[in-house]
C-alpha cells in the first residue's frame, strides 16, 4: 500500500508532509519531485524512472547508462537495510528504450 502526498495546503512542501507521516523517514536531497508516496511502514517511495531522467537531464552530460551506474552505486547502493530507508520502485520498464535527449 502506498500513501500518496495529497494535501490541500499549497504552502505545504512534500518534505513537510512526509515529516508529518514519519519524521524519521530518510529522504534523498534533490529528488523530492521523484517521490511517489510513503509506505505503510513510513519509508519514502521513489520512482527510479524519475530519478534517472533527472540524472540524464542534469548539468553533467550523462547518457542513460551513466545515469543507471550513478543511481545504482551512489543512490540505491548507499542504503543497506537501514530503518526508514527509501524504497525505489520501477514501474515502467520501457524507460530503458526512451530517448533522453529531449
Amino acid at each position: 500500500m502506498i500513501i500518496t502526498p495529497n494535501t490541500n495546503k499549497p504552502e505545504q512542501s512534500v518534505r513537510d508532509w512526509i515529516a508529518e507521516q514519519n519524521q524519521d523517514a530518510i529522504m534523498i536531497n534533490g529528488y523530492d519531485h521523484c517521490i511517489l508516496g510513503i509506505s505503510i511502514h513510513g519509508s519514502i517511495i521513489y520512482s527510479v524512472e524519475h530519478i534517472l531522467k533527472t540524472l540524464v537531464g542534469a548539468d553533467h552530460h550523462w547518457d542513460f547508462d551513466d545515469a543507471i551506474e550513478w543511481f545504482e552505486f551512489n543512490i540505491q547502493g548507499s542504503f543497506t537495510n537501514k530503518k526508514n530507508e527509501p524504497i525505489f520502485v520501477q514501474s515502467d520498464y520501457s524507460t530503458y528504450s526512451l530517448d533522453f535527449s529531449e
